[in-house]
């Protein structure tokens, strides 16, 4: 069955949002690894397809994205944000793990945790943050949502955090046809 998916990295939220700022360490990422490669050798394919439509086609555009999280950052004295192409794929694996499972949740397909996404994309964090949303249209609602939550404002404006991954999938035939991962972090 065909996949194409929708994504791009940075943040946002409204209908359904989860933040959740995770303290890794190396046991739980180790804990998380081994469940997930066990999850993986059994997960069913997809049912659905995603199409990507020309009203779709800029639903997120990773720069603009990351110069609006800036704005805001600076706005409220925090250092600006820059996009990191391994917390970018990690955010889009985690989106569509969201959209096969139809959940907005903080705990992916075999219990997997943000640790787990970036592990399997060799990012090593010192400290990483998640803003979850799904039904939003486009970035300008998602991050509206996202300003709107203390707890992803206290994410997106983390003074500790220097580095954004940001992807939305869209799956038309679920119950929030978007979803939405950004992953902030910082590198040891």
């Amino acid at each position: 069955m065909s996949r194409i998916f929708l994504s791009i990295v940075l943040s946002l939220m409204v209908p359904l949002c989860l933040s959740g700022a995770v303290a890794l360490e190396q046991e739980q990422l180790e804990q998380e690894q081994s469940t997930q490669e066990r999850s993986a050798q059994s997960a069913p394919q997809p049912r659905w397809t995603i199409l990507v439509t020309p009203e779709q086609k800029n639903r997120l555009e990773p720069t603009q994205a990351l110069a609006a999280v800036n704005a805001y950052r600076a706005a409220h004295g925090s250092a600006p944000l820059r996009l990191e192409p391994k917390l970018m794929v990690a955010a889009l694996s985690y989106a569509e793990d969201l959209a096969r499972k139809d959940l907005i949740s903080h705990r992916g397909s075999g219990g997997a945790l943000l640790a787990t996404w970036l592990r399997e994309n060799n990012y090593d964090p010192y400290r990483a943050a998640e803003n979850l949303s799904g039904g939003q249209r486009d970035f300008d609602e998602a991050f509206a949502a996202w300003v709107g939550s203390a707890h992803h404002r206290e994410n997106l404006l983390d003074p500790d955090l220097q580095e954004l991954g940001i992807a939305v999938v869209y799956r038309p035939d679920s119950q929030y046809r978007t979803f939405w991962v950004m992953i902030l972090a910082t590198p040891f």
